[in-house]
């Protein structure tokens, strides 16, 4: 498959790979929500049905300029105001005809789905095991190159040690 250069994921990971809790992560880290109203502003965002159902209405206000595309096997899935995919080749094809940059936000399915085509990968690696049901999908760093690791400390005390890192495949296009 000819890879689009413009589609990232963004994800928050615990030491055990866990990254969600029926559809929400199981921590709380107002720097990794800048971190990723940051990361995603003009671009646009690809979200599964059950991720995108279960954030809250504050978290969808705060996302809610950005075009969000909410993806489906339901055919008569519809959001106002949002655009709907049915399959993953749909989210491939929008990726080829916007200049904008398209984030995969999750959940578990789609980011199996987006690693054989990112270009880059952007991870909040949270330090500690966490419990919830879904997982980010193992991945396999090689052809990756690491280019940005930034450990960080929560600004309120959070409890939670967590880093940024920015992993780009081969000779891709920063997103």
């Amino acid at each position: 498959m000819n890879r689009p250069d413009n589609i990232a994921i963004i994800a928050t990971v615990a030491k055990n790979g866990v990254i969600g809790k029926q559809g929400v992560p199981p921590w709380h880290i107002q720097e990794d929500i800048e971190h990723f109203l940051k990361k995603t502003e003009h671009a646009s965002i690809v979200v599964g049905r059950r991720t995108f159902e279960a954030l809250s209405r504050e978290h969808r206000s705060k996302i809610s300029h950005r075009r969000i595309i909410i993806m489906s096997r339901h055919e008569d899935y519809k959001v106002h105001g949002k655009l709907t995919a049915h399959n993953w080749p749909a989210v491939v094809d929008y990726a080829r005809t916007t200049e904008q940059n398209v984030f995969v936000i999750g959940g578990q399915s789609l980011f199996k789905l987006a690693l054989p085509v990112a270009s880059n990968v952007y991870l909040t690696r949270v330090d500690q095991d966490a419990e919830g049901d879904a997982q980010f999908p193992p991945w396999n760093p090689e052809g990756w190159k690491r280019v940005e690791n930034d450990d960080c400390k929560c600004k309120q005390d959070c409890g939670v040690k967590f880093s940024f890192e920015t992993w780009q495949r081969g000779n891709a296009a920063q997103v």
